[in-house]
Formats: C-alpha cells, structure tokens, sequence
C-alpha cells in the first residue's frame, strides 16, 4: 500500500500531539499526517489536497463536528472515510455520525493506538471496496441503457423511449416513423480486416448519425451492424425519407480506420405510424420487412412499409426454413445455362449459369428470390459447393458435345471471405481438374456493389485459384478513383444488368451508361457483355453501339442441362 495521508482535525493541541504518538507506536506501514485545527482550515485544505483518512473532533471552534462532517462528505462524496473522536461517551453522538456517513467512533481518552492504527486501515480498506462497487452499479445501469461500443442508447432504452413516444403520438394525433438502418457488406468488411477495424466502423457510424441528425432525433445500435432511428411529427412520410437520404449519403463518405479506408453503403426500411402498425412491435416488424426488400431489390436505398411487403416477408421467414433442409439442394435445385453470343454473328461464346429453386408450394424461385436469404442464414457456402459442384458434371456431358473452348460464368455473388472458404476453394480446383478448362475461361460474376470487398482483400488472387471475376453494372457508380485499383483485378469482362439495356426507351439515358462503360471497358482493355436481350430493338441497339457481345431471351433462352445438350448437338 502506497503512503496514507491522514487529516487529524481537533483545536486542542495537546490531543492532537496524542494521536501523533499513537499513530508512530503503532504504524505498520508509512504515513503522513497533517492538523487542521478548525473547519475553516480543514475545508480549505481539502480543496487542493486529497486524503486517505480523515480524524475530526466533535468539538470545534467554528463548526459542529456532525456539521463539517456533512459538509466534509457533500464535497469528497461519501467514500472518504471518516472517524469521529469526542471527549464525551454520549451514545447518541456516536448514532448520529454514523447515521451522517462516519466510517468509526471513538472515545478519546479510551482509544488503543492499535485499535486506532487497525481501525483507520480497515476504514480505507471499506471505502475502497464501497467505491469500486458503487462503480461497478453505476456502470452496469450503463450497460443496462447503453450501447458499450458506441454510445447511443440500446435495444432496452430504444424500446422504452419508443413506447412512450407512440403513446404520445396517440394522444395528439401525431405520427411517428422507424428508420432500421443497416450496414451493407460490414460482415465482409470485418472479416477482411478484422473486429477491431469492425469496431471502429461502428463507433464512428454513430458519431455520423449524432452529428447529422437533429437533437431531438433518438437514435440507438440495435445490435451488431443495425441501427435504428425514431423520428416524430406530422408529415412523417416526407420528413423520414428526407432523414433517410441524409443518412445514405453520410454512410457513403468512406471511413478512415487505423489500418486502411473501408466503404460500405447503407439500405434503410421505414415504417410508420399510423400507417404501418399499431404497436412499437408491429412497427419494427414492418420496417424489418421493409429492409429487408430493400436490401433484395437494390442496396444502398431506403423503402417505406406497404401491406403487399408482409406477404412477401412471410414468403422470405417460409424460404429460409427450406433452406435450413440440405437435402432439398439436390432434390429442388437446378442450373440453368444461357448461352452468350457474338452479337453480329450469332455464334456462341460462352455459357451462363445461373441456379433455380423448384420449391414445392412457392413455384419457381429465382436466384433475387432466394440468394440475400441464403446470405443471412448462412446457407449460401453449400449452395455455392453444390453449384460449382454440378457444373463440373454436367460440363463433361457438355465436353463429348462441343469441343471448342468457351467460357462459364458462374452466376453466383460469392464475397473474398466466402471464396476463402475450403468448400467453395476446394469445388473451384475440383472444377478446374474435372473439366480441364484452362482458368482463364471460368469467371464467378459480381454484383458492382461487392466490388470493394474484391478491391480490399489482399489475398483475393490467391482465393480465385486463376478463375476471373465479372462485375455486373447496374448503373454507372465505379468513379475515377477505382480505375487503378480494377486494373489489379483478374476482370475477365463487364456485364451490364438487363435493367440498363430494358430501359432502351429512355434512349438519352441508356446511351450515356453504355458508353460510360465501354469507355471503362476500354481503359481496362476487356470485354462489355450486355444481358437482358430480350427483343430484336434491343439487339439492333446494341450493335449500334458498338457492343459486341451478349445475351437474352431473344437471343436463347436459358435450358436446363438436357436441353443445352440437344441445343449444342444443332449448332
């Protein structure tokens, strides 16, 4: 133990002298002891001092003993210990400083100077432990409000605030919206470089939202890369798409950590009172549903709650118990392969492949359907093995058929952390032995949105084993910062998304993206395939612009193993 400081208060010099003596007969370990010899003095050096101890008279000049006692405890708080020492054994004097927060009480002429030297190491020892439980109760109520990493409030405070607030918005009319904000992609971000660059995402993802926000805005970490926001008012609608907006932008910023820059983007689900609920529990229900969509239709956008949602969230809770059953991957999976073109020629030059779910009561389940499901369940490493898997049977049946190379595409939005997976690393060398395709003409496509995560991990060469990737444009979103940065990718082509070539009427708009790409495709020096050609306008489009590859209903439709077999055979 480090040395006691002690403060003796008493105006009689001679009792003073006498606890000194006691203190030296009986000190065990070091100390220092300073006297004050009334309350002015006292108080006054415990403005600048700190003490371990404090031995004060009953008697003072100036003061009441039980009085600067009080004082004595409102300015160090109550964890400074105190004994109280009077010349008189009134048994009520000792109940009353006790009761006003004295640790001991002493008769002076009756103290042992062990007793007094056991006593005050005891006092100490008591307080301390007292302090560290107090904090330890106070942090716990923290943790019992508050979100440890960021600081915003958590789930148990949200759901306090929010009730209180929808009854109020009951009460005069008002209305009430929940924003779920999520992290796109932070799982990814994560695992490439590790929960320490994770959590400083987080911490500062909540430092955005306080700063952007209003005041009055409450805002809370639901858990893991989840967020939620409550906004209240009239014409909520507007107000929390305009928040909503605000929030997108601001999780687009890219984030400076310690080790490197991260991107992500953010998809947010509204749901709102009266219009999407009831009761807090419904809301967030809905507004989960509502992410949900969002994150299935486009990433990086916000979507309000509609009645139709809920069917389809039902649909979404029924797909993922499906898929918790592996053996219906082999009795309710199936490829399908489209086959790509030379646009002029017609000649084909590549196939397509892109899983399909016969699902007993849904019907025919597309992969939009069932992919960003099988994502959040943990599901989509054996369906990718199954995939990669079956390709590699069914393209020695496609071997005995058509002896000239060409390339597959694997449709299927696998992240660098899941590529590192043995399964998936293991059925892409098995795919590469079996079919003896030199690696050059196998690419897995990815969506442009998990083009960050390839561009960050540096071990993504070695995870691809050869294989090339193939981004799919949506939109002209890759700016002039990621041209370097792509050129270190093993980019086989760019596809563009059959939305851009269906959206051929606006003629002004679809030209700008098309050349925006191939001029993008050009300083890469690869390929452009355009999907989605479903009619002949789109096809003659095309060739107009200088697209020399695709493919499309127009084209060929996409056919199952059997029937790409009797396809091949007459071409």
């Amino acid at each position: 133990m480090h040395s006691i400081k002690l403060l003796i208060i008493d105006d009689e010099v001679v009792d003073r002298a006498y606890y000194q003596r006691m203190l030296r007969q009986s000190a065990s370990i070091p100390y220092e002891a300073t006297e004050a010899i009334n309350a002015k003095e006292a108080l006054d050096y415990l403005q600048h001092h700190e003490v371990d101890c404090i031995l004060l008279d009953y008697q003072l000049p100036d003061m009441n003993g039980i009085d600067l006692l009080k004082k004595i405890k409102e300015k160090l708080g109550k964890f400074t210990p105190v004994i109280m020492l009077t010349g008189r054994g009134d048994e009520q004097v000792a109940v009353t400083a006790i009761k006003n927060g004295a640790e001991d009480y002493f008769i002076k002429n009756k103290i042992e100077p062990t007793v007094l030297m056991k006593t005050i190491l005891n006092v100490i020892r008591s307080s301390q432990l007292k302090k560290i439980i107090h904090q330890q109760k106070k942090q716990l109520k923290y943790y019992a409000y508050y979100d440890n990493l960021t600081g915003l409030i958590n789930r148990h405070s949200f759901e306090e605030i929010a009730e209180y607030s929808l009854s109020e918005a009951k009460r005069l009319h008002h209305e009430l919206a929940i924003l779920l904000v999520d992290l796109d992609n932070f799982m990814s971000i994560n695992d490439s470089l590790g929960y320490l660059a994770g959590n400083e995402m987080l911490i500062e993802t909540g430092k955005r939202l306080k700063n952007i926000l209003p005041k009055e805005v409450i805002i809370s970490r639901l858990g893991d890369d989840e967020f939620v926001v409550l906004l209240t008012g009239l014409d909520i609608d507007v107000y929390a798409a305009k928040i909503a907006q605000k929030i997108i932008e601001e999780i687009n910023i890219p984030y400076q950590l310690s080790i490197d820059q991260a991107r992500v983007s953010s998809t947010i689900g509204i749901s709102y009172y009266p219009g999407s609920g009831e009761s807090l529990s419904e809301l967030l229900k809905n507004a989960n549903i509502a992410l949900a969509r969002a994150k299935q239709s486009a990433r990086g956008t916000f979507q309000f709650y509609l009645t139709e949602l809920n069917k389809i969230g039902q649909t979404d809770i029924e797909l993922e118990k499906s898929l918790q059953d592996s053996t219906k991957i082999d009795q309710e999976f199936f490829l399908v392969y489209q086959p790509r073109f030379e646009l002029h020629t017609k000649k084909m030059i590549g196939l397509d492949v892109i899983i399909h779910w016969q699902h007993p009561q849904l019907g025919l389940m597309l992969p939009e359907q069932f992919i960003s499901i099988a994502e959040k369940s943990g599901l989509l490493i054996p369906i990718a093995k199954w995939t990669i898997e079956r390709i590699s049977r069914d393209y020695i049946k496609i071997k005995n058929i058509k002896r000239s190379l060409f390339e597959i595409v694997i449709n299927m939005n696998l992240s660098p952390f899941q590529l590192g997976n043995y399964h998936i690393s293991d059925s892409i060398k098995q795919l590469l032995h079996i079919t003896e395709l030199p690696a050059r003409y196998i690419a897995l496509e990815i969506d442009e949105t998990m083009l960050l995560q390839y561009l960050q991990n540096e071990t993504i060469i070695e995870k691809l084993h050869g294989i090339s990737i193939q981004p799919v444009i949506h939109a002209f979103n890759i700016d002039s910062t990621f041209l370097n940065q792509l050129s270190k990718l093993p980019i086989s082509s760019l596809k563009i998304h059959q939305s851009v070539i269906q959206d051929i009427e606006n003629q002004e708009y679809t030209t700008t993206v098309l050349r925006s790409i191939m001029q993008l495709a050009e300083e890469l020096k690869i390929n452009v395939i355009a999907s989605g050609i479903d009619t002949e306008e789109q096809h003659h489009f095309l060739l107009s612009q200088g697209y020399l590859f695709g493919l499309g209903n127009y084209l060929c439709e996409p056919l199952r193993i059997d029937q790409l077999l009797d396809y091949l055979s007459n071409v």
